[in-house]
């Protein structure tokens, strides 16, 4: 991806933080509807979650339903006048030769598209499907059962909750200690993507150089926007406490390269890919 292809599209995502909101943490208003694509009701993935999720709250769009303009006329709605449409990622997958080998190799090809919530568009009456509330313990039990390798998860009596790679272990505060159940889901999910950094799974760290502070930081935006991925997946709402320290320390890295924030978020959609037993795939 070119640099200013990076830049663009992490601008949104980079201003929404600078304001003290982390997008990713809800970003839609339809508790447990993953953004997608209105016809195809295809979920968008990876970095495009994040997109869409600024999108919606800078227009405030209700729907978490996107189309394309032709897409919409093709259908006999229209995209109303003066409306600005979002510009989200699409990897095509392409094959190039390595130039230190010769050999055919490949690889994705980032192309942007104009996208329109379905709120900036006439002819289209979304509604949010109806939806029994979400039992969140036997969600996150469902989560925890579908991972197919999954690390030991032990509990104790201590104000801190943490993945050890060197044991595999998953540490986590006893849940009466937790504000809510929901607060307990969004912390033990956080430590499971955190778990799939690990050689075994998605190999995303080593143990030498995770407390260096530019990985430490990369590591717990993947885990933060993993985490909100998982919930959502589940039907789990999020809605937790911002963590302002996490912010700063993740703006100070995503400044330096915007296309980390790009490479965070494909990250996390591969990590909750591998506990969701969906195994890894291209946005």
């Amino acid at each position: 991806m070119r640099k200013e292809q990076a830049e663009q599209i992490a601008a949104p995502i980079i201003e929404q933080l600078r304001k003290g909101t982390i997008p990713w943490r809800k970003p839609w208003s339809a508790a447990g509807v993953i953004p997608h694509n209105y016809y195809s009701n295809r979920a968008y993935r990876g970095i495009n979650t994040l997109i869409l999720g600024c999108a919606s709250l800078a227009g405030g769009y209700q729907s978490p339903a996107w189309t394309t303009y032709k897409a919409a006329q093709q259908h006999g709605a229209q995209v109303r006048k003066g409306e600005k449409g979002t510009q989200i990622v699409f990897w095509k997958p392409m094959i190039a030769q390595d130039k230190a080998t010769g050999e055919d190799k490949r690889i994705l090809l980032a192309r942007l598209y104009t996208v329109f919530n379905t709120d900036q568009i006439d002819g289209i009456d979304w509604r949010m499907p109806d939806r029994d509330p979400v039992d969140v313990p036997v969600a996150l039990k469902q989560v925890i059962a579908d991972y197919p390798d999954p690390p030991a998860i032990e509990h104790a009596a201590q104000d801190q909750a943490f993945y050890r790679p060197s044991t595999d272990t998953i540490t986590l505060p006893l849940l009466e200690q937790f504000d809510g159940v929901t607060a307990y889901a969004e912390t033990a999910c956080h430590e499971l993507v955190h778990s799939t950094g690990h050689p075994k799974r998605c190999n995303r760290f080593d143990t030498a150089s995770i407390g260096h502070r530019a990985d430490y930081a990369m590591e717990e935006l993947v885990a933060e926007i993993g985490a909100s991925m998982l919930m959502q997946s589940a039907g789990i709402d999020v809605d937790m406490p911002q963590i302002a320290a996490y912010v700063q320390s993740w703006l100070r890295v995503l400044e330096d390269d915007h296309s980390l924030v790009i490479k965070a978020a494909q990250r996390a959609q591969k990590a909750v890919d591998h506990i969701t037993g969906k195994g890894s795939a291209d946005e």
